[in-house]
């Protein structure tokens, strides 16, 4: 069977459900929209802008004849793309930006990764489309280019974010000749290979994230394609040299070890590097099992928000694979591993290998394991969460990558803080004083970066110290891991519970905790309340994680 075939079933299956989000109605003001919460239930008083890469995979559909495709050259296709289209440039703010989150967000980030795919519709199309909308997009692209030129993130380094930017001034050069998006285009990508860790990671808010590494690649190789650029190519090498090794026996990868703790798996890109980068072969491989039975998030098991980014990959996919055959016999580790210790000093991730067992060692989460016997996971420990009798709750898994941490032998000692979580929970007062300051003094400039760098700050990277300290001590043997625990602090006794848990996370993502098959395979039981255990300000834990999973 050829990979395409397996995109293609994929994908058409899910056109109904993307059409099903486009307003199709023609005497509707607000024709065109993908946003289904604002125009169909009117529970929103905006469109999401990001909502509209969804005229990427029906322009695709719509230039491509392949066997069992409905959509080929159907004149209501082209009319409810264009239809999409006019949509998106409607939404433009007056500068060139488009909202996602908020009005008048004035998003760097959605502004870039509209243009794209709305860009590549106009390429696939612009010999058919209606006159007047062509000139009407080319303003509009232009608009959102000098947008992004004006304006960067300031709340963080996103590589993705900064190679969707790079791609989109690409993509608005490749329309106009115009030389400042070409440079600006490659200004940024010298940024995100700066960035680039010297193991090889891209970063993703100071840490590797394997999840959206593979976004990244996605934009990065479309971008290769057109420059051919050895630079960038050497630096996607290094990216996929690294990834290999986040490759899980359970065919998963990212998660918990994450810098954002994402699970999503891109296609596209690895199959634009197939040849040469031929890894990459071996990749998509063993991923092609589980996207098929959606034991991974997929486009049947997500929600909308990244559907859109996902099935354009998807879609995508289906022309980049070519005739590229399925091959299901890759087995894993998809590279050489010796036995012993890996350890990535930068990323604070370790990883242990022993004949049949592969272990993951989160060093900047406090120490976080998976064990896996074959493909099996046989034990899973996320960390520590507690709640004060005040209702306040903290964590020991907190994203650390400068924790002290040492490796001795088979032996790795590690230091890791508590800190306090932040509430997530929105509410209405919450929400009346965001929607108050960015619909007034947030429209200035100034003040909407502010607003964003504070709740970045707020919600994924400013989490306070809560005065407890983890000391973990973890012993690797040939036939069982031993770890033990001394937790301390004079605030250690405030707490009214405390679990050594799995499957809860500390980081405001919503592009993690989608479901994956593995969370019904594994029964860790009823986790014990460790505060009976309180000696003083001091608790000690021993557990001995032997691998026939006893």
């Amino acid at each position: 069977m050829k990979r395409r075939e397996i995109y293609q079933d994929k994908v058409l299956q899910k056109i109904p459900y993307l059409l099903s989000h486009l307003n199709r109605d023609s005497a509707s003001g607000n024709f065109g929209s993908f946003d289904r919460a604002y125009w169909a239930w009117g529970n929103k008083d905006y469109s999401n802008a990001d909502h509209q890469r969804g005229v990427y995979p029906l322009s695709l559909l719509y230039s491509n004849d392949f066997e069992g495709n409905p959509y080929f050259e159907n004149d209501n296709i082209l009319r409810w793309i264009e239809a999409a289209l006019s949509f998106w440039i409607k939404i433009q703010n007056g500068n060139g930006s488009f909202n996602q989150w908020y009005p008048y967000e004035y998003s760097v980030g959605t502004t870039a990764f509209t243009l794209y795919p709305v860009t590549e519709s106009y390429f696939l199309l612009k010999d058919r489309m209606d006159v007047e909308l062509k000139e009407r997009l080319k303003a509009s692209f232009r608009k959102g280019a000098d947008f992004i030129l004006r304006n960067d993130e300031k709340h963080g380094f996103i590589s993705n974010h900064q190679a969707g930017m790079a791609l989109a001034l690409s993509s608005v050069y490749t329309v106009t000749s115009e030389e400042k998006y070409r440079k600006k285009s490659e200004e940024i990508v010298s940024r995100i290979i700066e960035n680039q860790s010297e193991e090889g990671w891209y970063s993703e808010y100071g840490g590797a994230d394997p999840g959206y590494e593979s976004l990244g690649i996605y934009y990065l190789s479309n971008l290769w394609k057109r420059s051919k650029d050895p630079t960038l190519l050497d630096s996607l090498k290094r990216s996929l040299e690294f990834y290999l090794y986040l490759v899980k026996p359970n065919k998963t990868t990212g998660g918990i070890f994450g810098s954002r703790n994402t699970e999503l798996f891109f296609p596209s890109g690895f199959e634009i590097l197939k040849v040469e980068i031929p890894v990459c072969e071996d990749i998509i491989n063993f991923f092609m099992d589980p996207i098929e039975k959606n034991n991974i998030p997929t486009i049947d098991n997500i929600d909308f928000y990244n559907f859109i980014p996902l099935l354009d990959s998807y879609a995508s996919a289906v022309i980049e694979s070519g005739d590229a055959e399925y091959d299901p016999g890759v087995k894993f580790p998809l590279t050489e591993i010796q036995n012993g210790i890996i350890n990535f000093d930068r990323a604070r991730i370790c990883i242990f290998r022993k004949r049949d067992i592969y272990s993951i060692l989160g060093i900047s989460k406090g120490g976080v394991i998976e064990v896996y016997k074959g493909e099996d996971l046989i034990y899973l420990d996320d960390g520590y969460l507690g709640k004060t009798g005040s209702g306040t709750k903290v964590s020991s898994q907190k994203l650390n990558l400068n924790c002290k941490y040492s490796i001795n032998g088979n032996e790795v000692r590690l230091e890791q803080d508590f800190y306090i979580l932040p509430d997530q929970q929105v509410t209405p007062f919450k929400n009346l004083v965001l929607r108050s300051g960015t619909s007034t003094f947030g429209r200035i400039g100034f003040f909407n970066k502010l607003i964003k760098e504070m709740l970045a700050k707020i919600l994924i990277s400013g989490l306070k110290k809560y005065p407890v300290k983890l000391t973990r001590n973890i012993v690797l043997e040939d036939d069982h891991i031993e770890v033990t625990d001394i937790l301390k602090g004079n605030k250690l006794s405030n707490l009214e519970y405390l679990h050594r848990t799995h499957r809860f996370f500390t980081v405001f993502m919503g592009s993690a905790r989608y479901f994956s098959s593995y969370e019904i395979k594994y029964n860790a039981g009823r986790s014990e309340n460790l505060m009976g255990r309180l000696n003083g300000d001091e608790i000690t834990l021993k557990e001995r994680i032997m691998f026939d999973g006893s």
